[in-house]
């Protein structure tokens, strides 16, 4: 008699195997090359990883199954021995890749690939291509009760704390997955970076409530009442799957957050439905959903008795952990941005940042050359100006001049091929118009203006107007305008219970006389492998002043989204202390 299988809370175990004819395993090991497929091998053919990811091998004394092993384009390998010594063979050897993925599928691993295979194949990909996944980095903020009562339900973000929440793998994950829903399974895979100093966790999900092979078997067919005719399965529960990763960096409080990444291609049209790239509409909303549930689960399982803790977003989101890490991590760049790095580099002792000029050391690392005299040494200041050299023209020196200046204001940052490059820049201008006091009073005078600006359209208007990439600036001030309010409310509220009085009715409804000026909206964005290294390059060619561009250009703020009012960026403003 077949077990029963009854839906259960439980995660997906790492020895449930999928099918090797099931799409998804195809098209995770499809996109390996042929080196990365034969380390992988070897790897499933280690003896730790025998309970997990065993090949199919001929049973010992089993002769009965000769002959019918002779048309077997695949015969099965003996041992464990036997097959390592083929792959290492295939490693030393020319050949194709289609070579040894149907090897793979069609011969040592015919019976499935267990979801620690599919992890391993994962993460192996990702290893090969670091900027296959954007990330976004979140700060682990403690809460604290608001007002005396230790037991209020509302919280808010304790500013003085300095507590850190100890992180434990088998912790974490009991409870993580006392937040997931049980209608969907899990599998978790943790796995330590090969070069980074963070710990990677991979979230496998599937829309299933059985953690047995039923979770990767097809779902029933659809019947045509009208035809009476029986359509092809649908997609199985393996193919609509989703995956996302967080990682934790070692004696840092930030997690990165991965974008949900779909299993179905873009635009594919599932089998039995009548519409193309219905999948793929439906897919980019279960994937949203599934990132927003994630957010949710990591404070709550990272949090214990009397310790509280929410993610806050950063602004700061790239392709490139190595970034990350230096922006969001355990070291001290953390504060310490574009030319201020210089401060936070534990290899030149600086006594004061106030200092106008940089040291002789300092100076020939930021030029790039070594024994180099003191009269090189960039300044800081616009008064410490030396005298020509007689035998440079006045391109030359002026060349100089803003190289210089770039080495001033970007320090040791922003260099093409430094591996901290951010991809992407998204900049919105809330200072107000020059001359801006000028068009107010002559609308006071009732003189008409040159230009009808018309209504001011709301962030919701903009993305139904124009189509393409969402910006994610909107999302971002709408956040921090929300949390502004909330900060300022919570405070006008404790001030009024201290002090006794009333709410003042014309201070909660008064108007802002700044708001009153013209403000354009003006949107920047910036685009390439290496958006600050490019910058940089503008201030040397003299096209960009570097005297003048504002610190968030440089990359000293450490943000990739905001909003510059009165010249600073809004909100973290890159230190990543609330």
């Amino acid at each position: 008699m077949a077990p029963i299988s009854v839906p259960i809370a439980s995660r997906l175990p790492s020895s449930l195997r999928i099918a090797p004819t099931n799409a998804i395993v195809t098209r995770v090991l499809n996109r390996l090359s042929r080196p990365a497929l034969l380390s992988l091998a070897l790897d499933w053919l280690d003896e730790g990883n025998q309970s997990l990811t065993a090949p199919y091998l001929r049973a010992r004394g089993d002769d009965a199954d000769d002959e019918d092993e002779d048309g077997d384009f695949y015969p099965p390998a003996a041992s464990l021995e036997a097959l390592r010594e083929h792959y290492t063979d295939l490693q030393n050897r020319k050949g194709s890749k289609r070579d040894v993925l149907d090897r793979i599928l069609e011969g040592d691993w015919r019976h499935g690939l267990s979801l620690y295979q599919l992890a391993m194949a994962d993460l192996q990909h990702m290893y090969d291509h670091p900027t296959s996944q954007k990330w976004t980095a979140f700060q682990i903020v403690p809460l604290k009760a608001e007002g005396d009562d230790a037991s209020a339900v509302t919280a808010v973000v304790d500013k003085a704390s300095l507590v850190v929440p100890r992180f434990h793998p088998s912790s974490f994950l009991r409870n993580l997955q006392a937040q997931i829903l049980p209608d969907i399974k899990v599998h978790y895979n943790f796995d330590r970076h090969k070069h980074l100093p963070l710990l990677l966790l991979r979230i496998f999900i599937l829309d299933s409530p059985y953690n047995t092979s039923l979770a990767a078997s097809a779902l029933p067919a659809d019947v045509d009442s009208r035809a009476g005719a029986t359509a092809a399965p649908r997609l199985t529960n393996v193919e609509s799957s989703r995956t996302i990763y967080i990682a934790f960096p070692d004696a840092s409080p930030f997690v990165y957050l991965s974008s949900a990444q779909s299993s179905s291609p873009a635009g594919e049209r599932a089998p039995g439905s009548g519409v193309a790239g219905s999948s793929s509409t439906s897919g980019a909303a279960a994937a949203a959903s599934l990132r927003s549930l994630v957010v949710e689960a990591i404070p709550k399982a990272l949090s214990q008795a009397h310790e509280r803790y929410a993610l806050k977003p950063t602004n700061l989101a790239t392709r490139n952990l190595t970034e990350l890490l230096q922006r969001r991590g355990a070291g001290r760049t953390n504060t310490a941005g574009g030319g201020w790095g210089i401060y936070a580099d534990e290899k030149t002792t600086i006594e004061s940042p106030l200092s106008t000029l940089l040291p002789e050391s300092v100076a020939s690392r930021l030029e790039g050359k070594n024994g180099k005299g003191a009269d090189e040494t960039p300044s800081i200041s616009s008064s410490t100006k030396r005298a020509a050299s007689p035998g440079k023209t006045r391109d030359q020196q002026q060349a100089k001049r803003r190289k210089q200046i770039a080495a001033a204001r970007f320090g040791l940052s922003a260099k093409m091929g430094d591996g901290c490059g951010v991809e992407r820049i998204d900049i919105v201008m809330q200072d107000p118009f020059p001359g801006g006091r000028r068009f107010d009073r002559a609308v006071d005078r009732g003189e008409p203006m040159a230009v009808d600006e018309g209504p001011v359209p709301t962030p919701a208007d903009r993305r139904r107007s124009k189509g393409g990439r969402r910006s994610q600036i909107d999302a971002a001030l709408a956040r921090d305008e929300e949390e502004a309010e909330e900060e300022e409310a919570r405070v006008r509220e404790q001030a009024r219970k201290t002090a006794g009085q009333e709410p003042d009715e014309e201070a909660e409804t008064g108007v802002d006389d700044g708001e009153s000026t013209w403000r354009p909206r003006v949107a920047l964005t910036f685009h390439g492998p290496h958006v600050f290294a490019g910058l940089r390059q503008l201030v040397e060619a003299g096209i960009i002043d570097g005297e003048k561009m504002p610190g968030w250009m440089t990359g000293e703020e450490g943000v990739t989204v905001g909003a510059v009012r009165h010249g600073r960026i809004r909100g973290h403003k890159g230190s990543g202390i609330p």
